[in-house]
């Protein structure tokens, strides 16, 4: 029979990963949370990479094989933000385990609320078109490297939540459309949370025991995310988005002034 705290686990794992994979969010927005609330917070950010990195692989997959023929999704974009962002979680990381306790929250959630306002912006845009996908997906190549820097980075630093920020600016300035960026940003959380482990394993294994469990649980999470995206309209995957980065910034604020 399975273990109160690690049937707990799996069922964290499975509701967030339904959300990453359905808003492109990274599990570690619930996860990392969750864990801290518990008083696991030092093993927080090591455990959701594991999970994410699980969870990421089977959902981009999936949600590339659902999406044939005119919906087809472009790999190209997909794998240099992936290749961007696997070269930049290790920083991120070890930002996280160098930089000044309070100085990493401070900063994330100064960027997270700066994507809110980026939100916004999209939203107006939005309201006076049909369509967001005018440019070919080929056409953003540096934005792609720099957005898959950034926000591999940003979920180094944090364990997660790269894909949130990554998404509104891949809506606003790739062209892009909802569930296009949020297979995009499955496939960069893929590149920095397999970056991320191989960090968190230079400054001490990751916490298996935790990630593991998880893991298992977000992979079924994510299969029931990805085809929920079928169901689901992309505005309320934008409000969705909208209010998960206010969770993240509100935690984040906590962390910083109480933790």
């Amino acid at each position: 029979m399975m273990e109160p705290a690690v049937l707990g686990f799996v069922i964290l794992g499975v509701v967030s990963g339904f959300f990453s994979a359905l808003l492109g969010a990274g599990a570690g927005v619930l996860i990392v949370p969750v864990l801290t609330i518990f008083g696991l917070f030092a093993v927080a950010g090591s455990a959701s990479s594991v999970a994410v990195a699980m969870c990421s692989i089977t959902a981009a997959l999936h949600i590339r094989k659902r999406f044939t023929g005119p919906d087809a999704l472009p790999w190209k974009p997909a794998a240099i933000l992936a290749g961007s962002a696997f070269l930049t979680a290790h920083l991120g990381v070890s930002m996280a385990e160098l930089a000044p306790l309070l100085a990493v929250p401070l900063v994330l959630s100064g960027l997270v609320f700066l994507n809110l306002d980026l939100y916004t912006r999209v939203e107006r845009r939005l309201i006076g078109r049909t369509a967001i996908g005018d440019a070919p997906p080929d056409a953003f190549f540096g934005r792609y490297v720099l957005f898959g820097a950034l926000t591999g980075t940003f979920g180094g630093i944090l364990g997660s939540a790269g894909g949130l920020m990554l998404l509104p600016l891949l809506l606003a300035y790739c062209g892009v459309t909802t569930r296009q960026g949020v297979y995009y940003c499955l496939m960069m959380m893929l590149g920095s949370s397999l970056s991320a482990v191989s960090a968190q394993l230079y400054f001490g294994l990751p916490d298996l025991s935790i990630g593991i469990p998880l893991g298992i649980g977000a992979i079924l999470g994510g299969y029931i995310g990805v085809i929920a995206i079928e169901r689901v309209s992309e505005h309320t995957i934008r409000v969705l988005s909208r209010g998960f980065l206010t969770e993240l910034a509100l935690f984040l604020f906590i962390i910083w002034f109480f933790v």
